[in-house]
């Protein structure tokens, strides 16, 4: 009787086991401090638009979100871009892949400038162009505080221009090299498109040569992916 009760237990640890490792879903968990808030919201980022897809209470600066996968469009749609998201003004962009469970660390009311996240490639790698991104934007805005101070000096302003088009020049020469290093993963569509206010790190209609070789790239990793019709229609519209 007691060998047969053991037999019974260990079957069923067996198939629970078997059925989380089947799980595809991706999950996104956060330890949130400076939190106003008391919900976050995911929503999935796709060519056709965003769409909200779950939500989590915030308890003691935690919260857990998910994407159910359903085994149909694993192929079209992950990896994928979601967004993390309390406000239109306080949000992050970042990559996730079936599977995965990513866990970020931020301050709440400043989620793009102060997280950090782990469990997954591409979700690094996306951090990594933010940060850089952020380093770019407080250059900058030491600058402008150097030139409001300064305004009527027209030799300081040359140079204050000087640096300021040297510092656009060196965030443009590591986007090219992040994307020359990082073929294949998605991460590189947002380097190509990754912008601060008006300024466009890498013009589009003049890197078409470029954006098809992140076209090609891509697709040799992810096929079918949802976002490779949306880079075939950019590229085609300039080949017109």
């Amino acid at each position: 009787m007691r060998k047969s009760c053991l037999f019974i237990v260990s079957v069923i640890i067996l198939t629970l086991f078997s059925c989380n490792s089947n799980d595809q879903s991706v999950r996104f968990e956060g330890n949130l401090s400076h939190c106003p808030y008391s919900k976050i919201y995911l929503y999935k980022v796709s060519p056709e638009g965003d769409f909200l897809i779950d939500s989590s209470e915030i308890k003691n600066g935690m919260f857990t979100l998910k994407d159910k996968v359903n085994k149909d469009d694993i192929s079209i749609r992950y990896p994928g871009f979601y967004k993390i998201f309390f406000s239109e003004t306080n949000h992050l962009l970042t990559i996730a892949n079936k599977g995965e469970k990513l866990h970020f660390i931020a301050q709440a009311d400043s989620l793009v400038k102060t997280y950090s996240v782990t469990g997954g490639k591409d979700a690094l790698l996306m951090y990594q162009l933010d940060k850089r991104l952020k380093q770019f934007i407080d250059s900058v805005e030491t600058l402008y505080q150097t030139y409001e101070q300064n305004q009527y000096n027209d030799s300081l302003k040359s140079v204050i221009e000087l640096k300021y088009n040297q510092l656009v020049s060196n965030h443009q020469i590591y986007l090219f090299n992040f994307i020359q290093k990082n073929k294949g993963s998605l991460s590189t569509l947002s380097a190509f498109y990754q912008s601060f206010n008006r300024r466009i790190f890498i013009p589009e209609e003049e890197n078409i040569a470029l954006l098809q070789n992140i076209l090609s790239e891509i697709k040799k990793r992810y096929p079918m992916n949802e976002n490779i019709p949306f880079i075939e229609k950019r590229i085609e519209m300039y080949s017109k």
